[in-house]
């Protein structure tokens, strides 16, 4: 994964940095090189280190398959049930930058949509939304993806809302007693990459849910171009980085196993 098309040759690319970083370190190391330059050889090489491991999909790809666990090769066993309760986590965008209002569902959440509506026609049963923002229940991320799921076959009183949480500890906590309610299956519906730390707030919160990971982002059999620096490596990273951060913060919170 050097490069998806030639046309990203022309970009600002982070190869291009990771090199240029490599290439000053080895001047640094050039007998005739200047003392200023020689007092940086530590710093030129920890430096070129961390641009090379954050920059490289297939570092990030160890975290994020760490994190996702295997691929299910075949489909997850699924009974119809009209009991079952088919509850998504939202994502998206709450506000602008400068804090307006403003709803909209990033690719994670469209993924989660459609697999939970999938997933719904199999089973049976309701579905619960949840995302806020906190403070207008028409406007938020649940209301949408519960509109969508209308225009997608799923009826209105089949769907259950939690417009108010904003983050998966609350999108969990607040829906405690509607999963208690129910006497069937509980299926929960998140990135996969995102499971592992909603799975450990359900289980502090001692709710019984079966996971049902979707949008899955490990690299399957990565090649040795997946070795190099790449302007996608940073945000695999960055993506892992976040969940594992996130897992640790909640535990030393006590909101999560």
């Amino acid at each position: 994964m050097f490069i998806n098309a030639l046309i990203e040759l022309l970009l600002p690319m982070t190869f291009y940095f990771v090199v240029g970083l490599l290439a000053l370190t080895a001047l640094s190391f050039r007998p005739r090189c200047g003392p200023a330059l020689r007092r940086w050889r530590p710093g030129l090489l920890g430096l070129t280190l961390w641009a090379w491991v954050c920059s490289t999909p297939a570092v990030g790809n160890l975290l994020i398959r760490h994190l996702e666990g295997p691929i299910a090769v075949a489909p997850l066993a699924v009974a119809r049930d009209p009991q079952a309760l088919v509850i998504v986590l939202g994502s998206g965008q709450m506000w602008t930058p400068d804090r307006t209002h403003s709803v909209q569902l990033d690719q994670d959440g469209w993924q989660r949509l459609h697999e939970g509506v999938e997933l719904w026609r199999r089973t049976g049963g309701s579905m619960l939304f949840t995302g806020g923002p906190p403070g207008d229940d028409d406007r938020s991320i649940a209301a949408e993806m519960g509109r969508v799921a209308q225009r997608l076959g799923v009826p209105a009183d089949a769907i259950l809302y939690s417009p108010r949480s904003r983050t998966t500890y609350e999108d969990l906590m607040q829906v405690q007693a509607e999963i208690h309610r129910h006497r069937g299956a509980v299926w929960l519906v998140t990135s996969a990459v995102h499971m592992r730390r909603a799975t450990a707030v359900a289980a502090r919160l001692g709710l019984a849910v079966q996971p049902y990971p979707v949008a899955y982002r490990q690299i399957v059999n990565p090649t040795w171009r997946a070795w190099l620096p790449h302007n996608g490596g940073p945000d695999r990273f960055a993506t892992a980085l976040h969940e594992i951060v996130g897992l640790w913060t909640y535990r030393l919170r006590g909101q999560a196993e």
